[in-house]
């Protein structure tokens, strides 16, 4: 725990310079990403940012809050993402802290983002940041099932200056068998209405825990259920493979969101003598092959304990 704190300490320092970084560079000299594309961490990049119930990645944060009651393990994720990762224009710390025999539970997020928008025919690029704190429960009589809700607080700047904002998102997880979990999200139910606000809604399913070599993970736009031509152009999946924790990790996935869908890859490198890794994904555009998208991730984190983790499931 006390490794825990120290890490935590660090990289809210590469925070800082993170932010000062962006949001100080000359804003004609960086490249804008695709606001279609979330500025998280490497590992939900590369499962094709289907992580809607992805009970192994940090990243279920942002995507539902209801996640947290039911992930098992601690992990900071530090990331940057940027057609040109050498100046990168958008970039995330997510903090999912939940292990079971510990009991503790806290979940944080920051992003910040420069992101292009069209007003009356004319391109515009604005920057914006986000803070989120999700709060999640299981019932004592239902564990398998977390409920959540996230609170953010988003502020941006566009050509108007400054603007302050506020939105809510709900969530659902279950987890139906030992490392398979459904459920549902609504990102952005109420809110202010900024440029970077969206509602989306997804469903998903995902099988894998922190010990299980195959991963893969799925989710599917909601928003519009009834229409068939939505459904067909909102989906996400992925698949990730590794022998176990102290391995390399490959991931690979497709996103599809309207009329442009990525294919993702990427890989973790992990370093186990201090829990630490290092991951990278690259998404290209399937109707412009140029158009590449490349996310970098420091991170580190501890799984739970394989003998309590069995304990408990038998005792389910």
């Amino acid at each position: 725990m006390v490794l825990y704190y120290k890490v935590m300490n660090t990289l809210v320092l590469r925070l800082i310079i993170l932010i000062l970084s962006v949001g100080s560079a000359p804003l004609f000299a960086i490249v804008p990403m695709d606001p279609r594309l979330p500025p998280l961490n490497a590992q939900s990049a590369g499962m094709g940012f289907s992580g809607a119930v992805m009970a192994t990645d940090p990243a279920i944060i942002y995507w539902n809050p209801a996640g947290l009651a039911l992930i098992d393990f601690q992990g900071v994720d530090l990331s940057i993402s940027s057609p040109d990762i050498n100046l990168p224009s958008s970039g995330s710390v997510l903090v999912a802290n939940h292990l079971h025999e510990k009991k503790d539970m806290l979940g944080l997020g920051f992003t910040t983002r420069y992101t292009p928008f069209a007003s009356s025919g004319v391109v515009h690029n604005y920057l914006s940041y986000a803070i989120f704190n999700p709060i999640a429960f299981a019932h004592p009589k239902l564990q398998r099932v977390g409920f959540g809700a996230t609170p953010k607080f988003t502020m941006e700047k566009a050509d108007d200056g400054w603007k302050y904002g506020y939105a809510l998102d709900i969530g659902l997880m279950w987890r139906v068998w030992n490392e398979l979990y459904t459920g549902a999200t609504i990102q952005n139910l109420v809110g202010s209405p900024l440029k970077s606000f969206q509602r989306d809604a997804w469903a998903g399913i995902s099988y894998g825990d922190y010990y299980t070599p195959l991963q893969f993970s799925a989710m599917i736009g909601l928003e519009k259920p009834r229409r068939r031509s939505y459904l067909a152009t909102h989906f996400s999946y992925g698949a990730s493979y590794r022998v176990s924790p102290k391995y390399p990790e490959i991931r690979g996935g497709y996103a599809r969101r309207g009329d442009t869908g990525w294919i993702t890859s990427g890989f973790s490198y992990p370093i186990p003598k201090n829990h630490t890794r290092l991951d990278y994904a690259i998404l290209v555009n399937m109707a412009d092959r140029s158009d590449v998208v490349q996310y970098l991730t420091w991170g580190y984190t501890i799984g739970p304990d394989p003998v309590a983790k069995a304990l408990r499931q038998m005792g389910e």
